[in-house]
């Protein structure tokens, strides 16, 4: 019978309805008003008395809902809306490393965690949800970043879709500041992380790669993408392309002893996958050099492990990129100059054509730079306890008297 009702479910759930005929499309409609005891008695009784007014003249009571529902419809899920902003960057002609560090940052957490929901129903509560995730482990950098690109895709959103209206990331602001961080681990710190390293029960691939970075300086994604291919047969250089390099830039790491033990190392494991630090899905691969099944790392597994066991290490809190800042101040505290510290890292002041013909102008520099961090980290690992590694200004005497820095 057409007029104001109260639908109510086999599991008690009541919900206000108008149920009317409407005579431009000959047929019978409902309306909902919404959940009892939300929407009182009185509302619904006012939104219904107003609907009937609009039925008089003519017009459909559900005329909005029925567009609002409709635009629900065409709304995407998260998941979705990223893989269209990474469309969206790509036909806009970004560079596809510049699109990978994006599109990782959405998909590390926000798509992990709301990949499933409509972007419409996105709350407050669920973009603090997402930016708790890189808080957790430490990463506030990583926080204000996600965040960053979170909010500018959802802005996208509300121009390409008219059921989306606002943008939750706006209102709850951001996590945390951009900053620069500043955690350097100390000689002590370093002794006791390469020695508790090696005591801890983690995947040894995962703790090859922990050590990779260290050891060369070089960033844990440029790490975890690490092929075969890029080891040069006849002398010990890593070659990273540059579509694997942050800054897009060609790089050529010459690997000192450290390296060369990390990477033989690694042949037991996985010399017939196409990635030196390659990994199945669960990280839990035994010793089998004759799987090609393996894949690139996860981007957190290695700040996972770093978390879940620099306390038994012995070490104040750090994350992984602290191992390669603890490296670069070291070395030049060590007394190695800047600029080869620096052409080490491949912080290199591109002017167009120094990809293409600077390639090997460096290698001198790197080298040198190298061979005088594996001399320092035989100082400071050498050393029988935690009290006997020497302190900076030591190594800085030791290298100086070993004359690597010289010819």
């Amino acid at each position: 019978m057409p007029g104001l009702g109260l639908r109510i479910t086999p599991k008690g759930t009541k919900t206000f309805i108008y149920y009317y005929y409407y005579q431009s499309e000959k047929r019978y409609r409902t309306k909902t008003y919404g959940k009892y005891p939300v929407v009182s008695l009185a509302d619904a009784r006012a939104r219904w008395a107003e609907d009937v007014v609009k039925l008089g003249f003519g017009e459909d009571p559900a005329s909005e809902q029925i567009e609002a529902n409709k635009q629900d419809r065409d709304v995407p899920s998260v998941k979705s809306l990223v893989d269209e902003y990474e469309e969206h960057l790509r036909i806009a002609g970004r560079k596809e490393q510049y699109i990978k560090s994006i599109i990782g940052y959405l998909r590390r957490d926000f798509v992990r965690l709301k990949g499933h929901k409509r972007v419409n129903k996105l709350t407050q509560a669920d973009i603090r949800e997402v930016n708790n995730e890189p808080l957790s482990r430490g990463s506030p950098g990583a926080a204000f970043e996600a965040w960053t690109h979170i909010r500018r895709v959802l802005n996208l959103s509300i121009k390409w879709y008219d059921g989306i209206k606002e943008n939750p990331a706006i209102a709850v602001g951001r996590p945390a500041k951009k900053g620069t961080r500043t955690r350097v681990l100390s000689p002590v710190e370093i002794w006791r992380f390469w020695h508790g390293i090696n005591n801890t029960e983690i995947n040894p691939i995962i703790r090859a790669a922990l050590k990779m970075m260290f050891v060369t300086l070089q960033r844990g994604s440029e790490v975890r993408q690490a092929e075969w291919c890029h080891l040069l047969e006849n002398e010990p250089i890593w070659e990273v392309p540059d579509e694997n390099a942050k800054n897009e830039i060609f790089h050529r790491v010459p690997l000192n002893r450290y390296a060369l033990e990390l990477i033989n190392e690694m042949g037991s494991y996985t010399r017939a996958s196409p990635y030196i630090f390659g990994i199945s899905p669960f990280h839990k691969q035994k010793a089998t050099p004759d799987r090609v099944d393996l894949n690139v790392m996860n981007h957190g597994a290695l700040s996972e492990n770093v978390i879940a066991n620099y306390g038994d290490w012995g070490t104040a809190h750090f994350t992984p990129h602290d191992l390669r800042r603890t490296a670069t101040t070291t070395l030049t505290g060590v007394g190695v100059p800047r600029f080869f510290v620096k052409m080490l890292l491949n912080h290199v002041d591109d002017d167009g054509a120094t990809p293409i013909y600077d390639r090997y102008t460096y290698d001198y520099e790197k080298k040198k730079a190298a061979e005088a961090w594996a001399f320092t980290l035989d100082q400071i690992l050498s050393a029988k306890t935690a009290q006997e590694v020497p302190a900076i200004i030591d190594l800085r005497i030791r290298l100086r008297k070993s004359k690597i820095m010289q010819g």
